[in-house]
């Protein structure tokens, strides 16, 4: 019985050094390393949440936030910067080209969150193709000489 009590106290001993060393203030070395957060409120989103992040949309018309691991498959085929929701605030984590490109796009006109829709510069906001499923849109985009705009889930 002793043998038991004395091995669960070292194991007990040896989580607690563990967790105290995960715990250990960051330097400020490490803190000059890391990205700065960005100043703007977004979304209400969650710690450890991300956002992928449009320079060409305003901030009330970003993307919904998302798990971290979704935000850069998404970002990863249509573009994007991923930015993680931290005690520190919203910091990049990575930023990625792509084939959204929301320039000259009025908000009113964007696609809703899972759309694609096929924008024709030059053509007004109310003459553009419907918003629909990425395929058509990409059709109708290749025909007129366009490009597709797609707002991630």
């Amino acid at each position: 019985m002793s043998r038991l009590v004395a091995s669960s106290f070292a194991t007990a001993i040896a989580i607690a050094m563990m967790a105290s060393s995960a715990l250990q203030p960051v330097t400020p070395a490490a803190e000059a390393a890391a990205p700065a957060p960005i100043s703007a409120p977004m979304h209400d989103v969650g710690l450890g949440q991300c956002q992928i992040h449009y320079d060409a949309l305003p901030q009330t018309h970003q993307p919904a936030p998302m798990e971290c691991e979704h935000a850069n498959w998404m970002a990863q085929r249509w573009g994007g910067r991923v930015m993680e929701s931290t005690g520190a605030g919203m910091i990049e984590r990575a930023s990625y080209d792509g084939a959204n490109d929301f320039t000259n796009v009025p908000t009113h006109a964007l696609p809703r969150a899972g759309y694609c829709r096929a924008w024709i510069d030059g053509v007004e906001a109310d003459a553009q193709p419907a918003q629909g499923d990425c395929r058509q849109a990409r059709r109708t985009a290749a025909n007129l000489g366009g490009r597709v705009i797609f707002m991630p889930l």
